[in-house]
Order: C-alpha cells, then sequence, then structure tokens
C-alpha cells in the first residue's frame, strides 16, 4: 500500500517532492468534477495555489488532468488539519492520454493519511475559465 502510494506521487510530480509541515487548523483543497463526490485520492493544493487557479485559464492543463476528470464547474472540498502533519509538494508533471496532453505545473501536496484531516465540501464552485 505504502509502495503504492509513493508510486503515484513520483508518477504524478515533474519535481522532487519536497517534505513540508502543515500544522494544526492549516488548509488544502481539492477540486473535483460538480456531484462527484469526493475520493480518497491524496492529492490537494494550498489556498494561494487555488486562487492562482481561479483565475487561470485551463486549469485542466495546470493539473495535469486526464479528460474523464474534466468539468465545466468543479466543487471545492477543503482539508483541514488535526494536527501538526507532514506532507509532501511538488510540481505536477505533464500526462499524455493518447493524442491528449498536459502542461502541469500547479504545485500539487500530498497527504499521506486522510484520518488526520477533516474533509468537508465547502459551498462554493469553480467555473473554470476557457
Amino acid at each position: 500500500m505504502k509502495e503504492d502510494i509513493l508510486n503515484n506521487i513520483l508518477r504524478s510530480s515533474s519535481s522532487t517532492p519536497v517534505r513540508k509541515v502543515i500544522s494544526y487548523g492549516d488548509e488544502l483543497y481539492k477540486l473535483v468534477p460538480k456531484g462527484k463526490g469526493y475520493n480518497k485520492s491524496s492529492f490537494y493544493i494550498s489556498k494561494q495555489e487555488l486562487n492562482i487557479l481561479k483565475n487561470a485559464r485551463e486549469i485542466e492543463q495546470k493539473l495535469g488532468l486526464p479528460l474523464n476528470s474534466h468539468a465545466i464547474e468543479y466543487d471545492i472540498y477543503k482539508a483541514t488539519a488535526n494536527q501538526n502533519i507532514v506532507v509532501y509538494e511538488s510540481a505536477i508533471a505533464k500526462t499524455k492520454q493518447g493524442k491528449y496532453t498536459t502542461t502541469g505545473g500547479a504545485k500539487q501536496t500530498f497527504l499521506l493519511d486522510d484520518s488526520k484531516w477533516t474533509i468537508t465540501l465547502e459551498n462554493k464552485t469553480l467555473i473554470p475559465l476557457k
């Protein structure tokens, strides 16, 4: 299981993941196609990265999203740390799906244990600029 998580982290990164300590109460965010519901994926973004993406074009490109994860609107989930927690950050790698490719480049944070977080659906959605 831990080996699978590590492989997913390395495969999705274009830079070496950097260890970081998140403090109690700090928040991270996840974008999920509207209505799809939260999944156990460990990939999140910071508030700063979320604010950048809110005003960016083609966020799917920057997030390296596969075609089946594209949406007209995205629900925003918030993960709040229940304690001081070690996470890892890296730049998202370029991806390729058939002839479709993404640029990647946004900064992602990996949560290794969801049980140390409170995860809630925000009362906001993100509609990407086209």
